[in-house]
């Protein structure tokens, strides 16, 4: 299942600002939306899916040194900018991930990491 699974308080497609940013692109991805991302990530991993966690945590390993072998069919968890992952969907994670930064600032914008787990994992 290719899909992303938006949750909480994440605007969906049917929000006019995604839609006139997104420029058609909502209608090439599928997408469901669901407020409670604890329950979500426990039905995934139900179905046998591998919960990876994009966050800066002290569990956390560096994305270069994950080894996605064994790794079936993997969910990736991104969280708020600001506030991150819920500390309850870390705790449910199979893994944490997290891209090193050199400088100054501590994190990526969402999107981005997203951008670069992905293409890191070979999950595209």
């Amino acid at each position: 299942m290719k899909k992303l699974l938006l949750c909480g308080i994440t605007p969906t497609p049917d929000n006019e600002a995604v839609t006139k940013t997104s420029l058609g692109a909502e209608n090439f991805v599928d997408w469901e939306s669901a407020k409670n991302a604890i329950s979500i990530a426990l039905s995934i991993k139900d179905k046998g899916y591998t919960l990876i966690a994009l966050e800066q945590d002290k569990r956390a390993i560096p994305i270069r040194e994950f080894d996605e072998a064994g790794t079936n069919q993997s969910a990736i968890l991104v969280g708020n900018e600001v506030t991150g992952i819920d500390p309850e969907l870390l705790d449910l994670s199979d893994y944490i991930l997290q891209i090193p930064m050199q400088g100054d600032k501590r994190s990526l914008n969402v999107e981005v990491a997203f951008g670069i787990a992905v293409s890191q994992l070979n999950l595209n």
